[in-house]
């Protein structure tokens, strides 16, 4: 049997896995502003994207399977496993709220570059950081 923290963290991304769909799924996104390279970008999102955003890893399951487990409501602990608990800590206490992204002011970035992620473009509401290639 896995520990109550595993078990919390499939309960939040499977919660955070029906606001992901709704919010970056099922719409894109037209990004204005003067101070971009050029005058907008169009942002979208794939089911696939979503496990990088939760910060779990999987041997069994495809990225894009992962979120329909999720969207389905049917991910087990033993589908995932948690490489850094750190990570993953930071990470889910925001998966749910994904969704305010764009709700209150925004910061946005090009060629974004933070570790060994490179993004084309970013967008962050100062309390989470979304990159989009």
């Amino acid at each position: 049997m896995k520990n109550g923290f595993e078990e919390r963290v499939k309960n939040e991304v499977i919660a955070g896995a029906v606001v992901y769909k709704n919010v970056f799924l099922d719409y894109d996104y037209l990004i204005c502003s003067k101070g971009l390279s050029k005058p907008y970008h169009i942002i979208s999102a794939n089911p696939d994207n979503y496990l990088h955003l939760t910060g779990l890893k999987t041997k069994t399951l495809t990225a894009e399977q992962f979120f329909y487990r999720c969207i389905d409501g049917k991910l087990l602990v033993t589908d995932f496993y948690i490489k850094d608990k750190g990570s993953v800590r930071r990470k889910i206490k925001y998966i749910s709220n994904v969704g305010n992204i764009f709700a209150y002011g925004i910061k946005i970035q090009e060629n974004f570059e933070k570790n060994k992620v490179k993004c084309s473009f970013d967008t962050s509401d100062f309390k989470m950081t979304l990159g989009f290639i």
